[in-house]
């Protein structure tokens, strides 16, 4: 016989029923529960009701044989048989109206379809059991337990700095939603909220629209993860957010030939390092970056070769280069960039660590931002790019020389293009740059 919880009296005044269980008859004196909602709305009386069903219910569990064996996990697979999401009591009570009229509706239509009710649909129905509080330090401790893929094949380092994005996102959202402090009671309307506020970071120049889409990526990342796996029946607040669009970007300029000359210039009175004016040497000829190059160990550069190049490529200082793929590539050693690079046969030991990259752009950093203010050395590789394609260099051999992927099979079958090709696309390109700088 199916339980109906909300009778309405003659008077109008709507009450709370519940028949007490069989397997706790005799511990109790009465044989149903009677309360008054005192209310007249059917709506109201509905959400007043869930506190009582939720209260009787663990009164019962708790006297109940029956019941012994129930626990979270337990109520969360029959709420998800019953086709309802798992809600505790304090949930469903602290939740807007109408949203928690909504909810108290979704269970009592399942009651209606049920002609007996277990104890455990009961529990299910009345979010008897109250989930665990989760802050958000934990859901991010969990979610990097749940994806260690996320951090594969990084150095301590990149470990390091990876999960630190991710950490940051949490982080910020604590800043700027204060008061949440349990994220299961996190709803779309607070994520909604939240994306406000970080547009209004942009609108006032606080962050790049890109910043803010990473947070708001790296947050939906985390929420998916840990409620797949450990919170199946809770919607991911973050998950369907709108996007937005927000003309703000600014692409890293490429390095004019004009100021190429002058760095030319600029670096035979500059007092920075010789490791760090190869670098900037070898980036303006090869495109490559400063990490690229400062983990290259003397294997990977082949100095007597038909075609001298460097291989941009796994080895003991590096298990892979950015995302792996076409970014492992071979470049051809072309003008100063052969000469440079005879002098450092082996390489850049003194910045071939997790710390190098960081550090030679540090010792790099003075020097551009007071000659070329605005650019830097990843300009080089912007330059090397255009030049490629001013110089009408066949897409593919641009994009084996840059290290990008193309659409199409180009990016799936064969070894890739021949390190003549390259070489002749680059000096084309070299030519082409010359042939500018005279013209300017």
């Amino acid at each position: 016989m199916v339980q109906h919880y909300i009778h309405k009296r003659e008077s109008g005044i709507y009450y709370f029923v519940m028949n007490v269980p069989k397997s706790t008859k005799g511990k109790f004196t009465y044989k149903q529960v009677w309360r008054s909602l005192r209310t007249r709305d059917k709506f109201e009386a509905s959400r007043i009701a869930s506190r009582y069903i939720s209260d009787y219910s663990i009164l019962f569990r708790q006297d109940s044989d029956n019941l012994h064996g129930d626990s979270l996990e337990v109520v969360k697979k029959v709420s998800s048989k019953l086709g309802v999401t798992y809600r505790d009591f304090e949930m469903v009570c602290n939740a807007p109206i109408s949203e928690s009229v909504a909810i108290i509706s979704s269970q009592l239509n399942s009651l209606q379809n049920m002609k007996s009710v277990t104890k455990s649909e009961v529990a299910a129905l009345g979010g008897a059991i109250k989930l665990s509080a989760l802050s958000m330090p934990k859901l991010f401790e969990r979610f990097k337990q749940l994806a260690p893929e996320k951090v594969s094949g990084s150095s301590p380092h990149e470990v390091k700095r990876k999960w630190r994005r991710f950490e940051l996102a949490t982080e910020d959202f604590e800043r700027r939603m204060p008061g949440l402090s349990d994220v299961l009671k996190i709803e779309v309307r607070h994520a909604t909220e939240y994306r406000g506020k970080l547009i209004e970071s942009v609108n006032d120049g606080t962050f790049k629209s890109d910043v803010v889409k990473k947070r708001l990526l790296w947050l939906k990342t985390i929420f998916d993860v840990v409620f797949t796996s450990d919170y199946p029946t809770l919607t991911n607040p973050v998950g369907n957010l709108k996007r937005f669009k927000i003309d703000d970007a600014s692409k890293r300029k490429p390095f004019t030939e004009k100021e190429i000359n002058f760095i030319k210039r600029e670096l035979i009175e500059s007092k920075i390092s010789d490791e760090a004016k190869a670098i900037i040497i070898l980036g303006q000829y090869t495109g490559c970056s400063v990490k690229e190059l400062i983990l290259l160990e003397s294997a990977d550069i082949k100095l007597d070769a038909n075609i001298p190049h460097i291989n941009i490529q796994p080895n003991s200082s590096r298990k892979k280069v950015k995302n792996g793929g076409s970014r492992h590539r071979s470049i051809p050693l072309i003008g100063e960039a052969l000469e440079i690079m005879r002098g450092f046969p082996g390489g850049f030991p003194d910045y071939r660590n997790a710390e190098g990259p960081r550090r030679m752009n540090s010792a790099m950093s003075d020097f551009f931002a007071k000659r070329v203010p605005g650019k830097g050395h990843y300009s080089f590789r912007h330059r090397i790019d255009d030049l490629l394609k001013n110089s009408k260099c066949d897409l593919g051999i641009k994009a084996g020389v840059m290290g990008h992927t193309l659409a199409g099979n180009n990016s799936y079958y064969g070894e890739g293009y021949e390190l003549g090709l390259k070489a002749e696309a680059l000096a084309a390109a070299i030519e082409y740059s010359i042939k500018i700088s005279e013209g300017s």
